[in-house]
């Protein structure tokens, strides 16, 4: 017997098999974000197991700005990159904006709600990553490190 949880971030699909090895085992707050039907890295073997054991099928996803880059869905329509620590520059930006709806064959325009002080990654007046890091290089030369 087949058990089917939809929520608004997503579906999974469940068998008894699923319920005795992982249900009891987990807390109330961690069956719910692995049953809520998101995709994601746990960060933990056996959650991750668990998760992908109920196969999830997500309608939205939350991930590290670092992951966008391979997201590669063409599914996606929407990224949202919020920066409350204001350490994605223009390249980051763009990558992660850029790669997140293409599939390989096709290649997706997603709409991109960023923070307002993003904004200015695309004024062209950011130094761009390569940049950054020689000022890193050159100001670690100058401080003897």
């Amino acid at each position: 017997r087949k058990y089917r949880f939809t929520t608004p971030l997503g579906s999974v699909t469940i068998n008894l098999e699923w319920i005795d090895k992982y249900m009891y085992k987990l807390s109330e707050e961690v069956i719910q974000l692995v049953l809520s039907g998101l995709r994601t890295d746990m960060r933990n073997d056996y959650l991750n197991e668990a998760l992908h054991a109920a196969n999830p099928m997500p309608v939205v996803a939350f991930a590290p700005i670092a992951c966008m880059f391979g997201l590669n869905d063409s599914r996606t329509d929407n990224v949202s990159i919020h920066d409350h620590t204001k350490i994605v520059g223009p390249d980051t930006l763009k990558q992660a904006l850029a790669r997140a709806g293409r599939s390989g064959k096709k290649n997706f325009v997603v709409a991109g709600h960023i923070d307002e002080h993003l904004l200015e990654c695309f004024t062209g007046k950011q130094n761009t990553s390569v940049e950054a890091m020689d000022l890193m290089y050159r100001d670690a030369l100058s401080s003897g490190d």
